[in-house]
């Protein structure tokens, strides 16, 4: 499954506002790159990440994400310094000292109403505790909410008065902001619901029913200071020593004193590089580290996958990212030989608090052309944990070997090998493929893990597997394929010892062709079969991704911090759903083909297909200002709350106050993503020349261009019928969750001199969109037909004609069904006197009406339009315009049928204006000034200005 995965904060808050370029992504201890085109995906806003075609994603992948995001509860001040001295004893000693502190400040900045006692109680918290106040905040009267609100009730429940808060339905004596939390499935008598109203909306449902709850949890603010002094000596150029002593303070509730607790830790390491022994080189790493109780580091307390190479168990897991006093003691030897062979060899000692690991670990690399190449590598750790009682041992090993064989590889002379052995048809088809390089592999890993209690009892976190590769490259001078398929069989602890709980088979092919210019293809394709083998291990799985949910929702993540940031440490187990995945096919599929015929027909055709899972998702308009804000409200019912169906586009830029974000519910479907795109481009004209043998280059241009895009992400239990888009599951009002279909033609004419011009367009975009509240489908074509003949060298005059239908279709908000019809014709005179000033006027009609029976509305939209652009010395740009509209209308509809048959303003005459001055200094600055205004339907006035500095480096 790719994805998405929802990141939670350190107390489970979701979901999460993580701060851009912040997030390190692991993969099995890897990791990752960002981007579309590398290995994953993310959506800062809502927390979550989607992998991409690279990498096929299995519950067997460990995934690890470090990341910070906002929390808000208090400020932060961040103090750093470092200084560091090199030049001591002509360079060999290098001394250094460090010092951070981070804090919170002790003012609250969202909540400042809590009483003397909440103040109290907070004081009174102590590490890893949390205030919990109530959620529910009465409004004032007169006071506009900014989202739903609430009514408070008194009901009896298991024959308790209890208090709880329901939607309320219009303006009532006391009304409530409420805000709710998330403690965890069925740990909340509230759960969320969808609506009309803006934001989302929480119901009761009973003690635990739910997984919500109208209550606040606050941290006490906390500070973290680290003071580090290192010294390095250099014995020989090949030799040297590092040493670091830090202390750290953290104190996790700054109302109280007697919350700091200060730790230190001491680091050694002794180091020899690439020292030279003759027919090769050693290199060692010789490390310790110890620590007291409690010490903690910024970043990342201890390294990715710290559990897995000491063996901890999850207790102990726990107890190494709170800082548990430990010591730990490795070596790593590693020798080069001439031979292209590096043999290394390690092991290390730990001791934490009742409990000692040991492990060892060897590899052996061969990278030369006599022998296969090789890479060898096993690891052994014994854990024996005298305070929990456990004791075992965890042994892995992973390999692979490779050899290229030169089939092939002879040169070609006179349509024959030098080496003329073998009949004519293979000398035939070596001619053609060029060299033919054959590349075996095989790849292996197995894990044997068995941790037992002193009474002899298998541990749950017991398992087993083996997986081999066996698989065949071929490479030449225009191809790369490479085929393999993968068997894995996993036990787990089953009746008290290790059985087959599952089995698994995946196939992979990739390749790459290149036979000449025109042509260029890269596909590749993995497909994955998981059976279970019996009700035992389907009953072990379940257990398993139960035992995953209760981690996840209710263990703490370490952490480190930044200004107005908290930074936790987060790692999940990919799963589908919230129902366990049991036999499952998955598949991923990437193919990206690039063909250009010979008469000039330029074509791209790109298919990708994965399972994944998704969410529905509720829309919600947040109040941000008219900086970033593109809706306006408007109170249509004047009953003082929100309505999903009373915010709009705003008719000019600046002057909207919100933003419209898409919240994820909690529910997440297994789902079957596709999306298959094929674009064409050619010359029409130099086609034909070209088609029937003519050399002259024509002199006009005819130029088309098309697209077609199918997007649909479903619930189809057939995955076959959506990979071969079978039109039947293709926006499927039953199985769709978001789906989409656009058809685009366009041809362009342009003659020799530029004079004429024009151009023909057809767009149909085809839509289905399952939120919270309901489907949506929406359908939109257009045909656009615009010309231009310049008629000077001073004035053009330009036309455009378009025909459009609109259909929409919503289960959640009636007002926005509705189809119209619309037509418009636009005629403009330019005149541009030189190279720094133009003047455009232009005159529209429109007409638009609406289909649908019962709601019949047309509009009659007239138009002047007048623009200037005036350039003064190259760095002063101006620009200004000034727009009349007067629209009839034939009745009153509404307001979003009026909203989208008078294309935004209503009936009545109206002005919009703006101008804009843009100055760009010698250096790198640049102002602009920016002045927007319309008058509205009650005569009123609306006018925003916008200055801003940009700054380029």
């Amino acid at each position: 499954v790719q994805g998405p995965y929802r990141l939670q904060g350190i107390s489970g808050e979701r979901p999460v506002l993580v701060i851009a370029g912040s997030e390190r992504v692991f993969l099995d201890g890897e990791l990752l790159t960002r981007g579309r085109d590398h290995d994953y995906m993310i959506d800062y806003s809502l927390g979550e990440i989607t992998f991409t075609h690279r990498r096929l994603i299995t519950e067997n992948h460990r995934i690890s994400v470090d990341f910070e995001y906002r929390t808000g509860d208090y400020s932060r001040s961040l103090i750093a310094a470092q200084g560091r001295e090199d030049r001591m004893m002509d360079g060999k000693l290098s001394v250094g000292a460090a010092y951070v502190r981070e804090a919170d400040g002790k003012n609250l900045l969202f909540y400042p109403s809590l009483s003397d006692q909440q103040l109290a109680e907070l004081q009174m918290l102590e590490a890893g505790e949390l205030l919990r106040i109530s959620g529910a905040d009465p409004l004032e009267p007169g006071e506009q909410p900014d989202g739903p609100v609430y009514v408070r009730r008194d009901t009896l429940e298991a024959g308790q008065l209890v208090t709880i808060y329901l939607p309320a339905s219009g303006l009532e004596e006391t009304l409530y902001r409420v805000q709710f939390t998330d403690v965890g499935e069925g740990r909340g008598s509230y759960r969320r619901s969808s609506g009309n109203q803006n934001g989302a909306v929480f119901l009761w449902t009973g003690f635990g029913q739910g997984r919500y709850e109208p209550v606040i949890q606050i941290k006490p603010p906390e500070s973290h200071q680290m003071v580090s002094l290192t010294s390095e000596y250099r014995f020989h150029e090949k030799v040297r020593t590092y040493s670091e002593w830090a202390v750290s303070q953290v104190q996790t509730n700054r109302f109280s004193t007697g919350t700091a607790l200060s730790d230190q830790a001491i680091r050694h390491e002794w180091v020899v590089e690439d020292l030279d022994v003759g027919r090769g080189s050693l290199s060692a790493h010789l490390r310790y580290r110890g620590q007291t109780d409690g010490f903690r580091q910024f970043g990342r307390q201890n390294p990715i996958e710290y559990e897995r190479y000491w063996n901890l168990g999850m207790e102990r897991q726990s107890m190494a990212e709170s800082g548990a006093r430990r010591d730990e003691l490795e070596l790593e030897m590693q020798v080069e030989l001439e031979s292209e062979t590096i043999v290394s060899a390690g092991g290390g000692y730990l001791q934490m608090a009742g409990a000692e690991a040991l492990r060892a670990e060897s590899e052996i690399r061969h990278m030369g052309p006599a022998w296969p190449e090789m890479d060898v590598r096993t690891e052994w750790v014994r854990q024996d944990d005298r305070q929990f009682g456990l004791f075992g041992d965890w042994f892995r090993q992973a390999g692979r070997i490779r050899k290229e064989l030169g089939v092939g590889a002879a040169t070609i002379e006179n349509g024959r090998t030098r080496d003329s052995r073998g009949p004519d048809w293979l000398h035939s088809i070596w001619q053609r493929a060029g060299r033919l390089g054959l590349s075996p592999f095989f790849r292996w890993e197995l894990e044997h893990r068995s941790i037992r209690s002193q009474e002899g009892l298998l541990s749950a976190e017991s398992l087993a597997f083996d997986e081999i590769h066996p698989g065949l490259s071929m490479n030449g001078s225009w191809y790369d394929v490479e085929a393999g398929i993968a068997f894995r069989n996993q036990r787990l602890p089953i009746g008290n010892k290790l059985q087959t709980s599952s089995k698994a088979r995946t196939s992979t092919l990739t390749m790459r062709i290149r036979p000449n210019s025109r042509f260029s293809s890269e596909n590749s394709f993995q497909f994955r079969r998981r059976d279970l083998q019996n009700q035992t291990a389907t009953e072990s799985f379940e257990a398993s991704m139960n035992t995953f949910e209760m981690n996840t929702d209710d263990e703490a993540a370490p952490k480190a911090e930044s200004p107005n940031t908290t930074t936790p440490t987060t790692s999940t187990t990919p799963t589908t759903s919230n129902t366990p995945n049991l036999n499952k096919n998955t598949i991923l599929v990437r193919s990206f083909t690039r063909y250009t015929t010979l008469f000039g027909l330029e074509t791209d055709l790109l298919y990708e297909v994965n399972t994944g899972q998704k969410s529905l998702y509720q829309e919600r308009f947040i109040e941000v200002g008219p900086e970033v804000g593109f809706y306006v409200w408007e109170d249509l019912n004047e009953d003082g709350l929100q309505q999903l169906d009373e915010f709009f586009p705003e008719a000019s830029p600046d002057e909207g106050m919100y933003v419209l974000q898409y919240m994820p519910s909690d529910e997440l479907f297994t789902t079957a993503d596709l999306h298959v795109r094929f674009t064409g481009e050619m010359d029409l004209l130099q086609s034909y020349q070209k088609l029937f043998g003519r050399d002259r280059t024509p002199s006009n241009r005819i130029l088309w261009s098309g697209t077609l895009d199918i997007n649909e992400v479903s619930t189809e239990q057939d995955l076959k019928s959506v990979y071969l888009l079978r039109p039947e599951v293709l926006l499927n009002d039953e199985t769709t969750l978001n789906g989409s279909i656009l058809h685009l033609q366009r041809i362009d004419w342009q003659n020799e001199k530029r004079t004429h011009e024009g151009s023909f367009q057809y767009r149909s975009l085809r839509s289905v969109n399952r939120r919270a509240g309901g489907l949506e489908m929406r359908f939109r074509e257009q045909a656009e037909w615009e010309g231009g003949v310049r008629i000077s060298s001073r004035w053009r005059t330009h036309w455009q004609w378009l025909r459009g239908r609109t259909e929409s279709d919503s289960e959640e908000i009636a007002t926005r069904n509705f189809q119209i019809v619309s037509t418009e014709l636009q005629h403009g005179l330019e005149f541009i006197p030189n190279r720094s000033a133009k003047l455009d006027f232009v005159i529209s009609w429109a007409g638009n009406r609406n289909r649908i029976p019962g709601e019949a509305l047309k509009a009659t939209v007239w138009m002047l339009k007048l623009n200037t652009q005036v350039s003064l010395f190259q760095r002063l740009q101006n620009r200004a315009g000034i727009e009349i509209q007067h629209t009839d209308l034939s009745d009153e509809g509404n307001p979003h049928l009026v909203y989208e048959v008078s294309n935004g303003l209503g009936g009545g005459s109206r002005i919009r204006w703006n101008a804009s001055s843009s100055y760009r200094t010698r250096g790198q600055l640049t102002f602009t000034l920016q002045v927007h205004g319309r008058t509205t339907m009650m005569n009123r006035i609306i006018q925003t200005a916008k200055f801003s500095v940009q700054a380029n480096f």
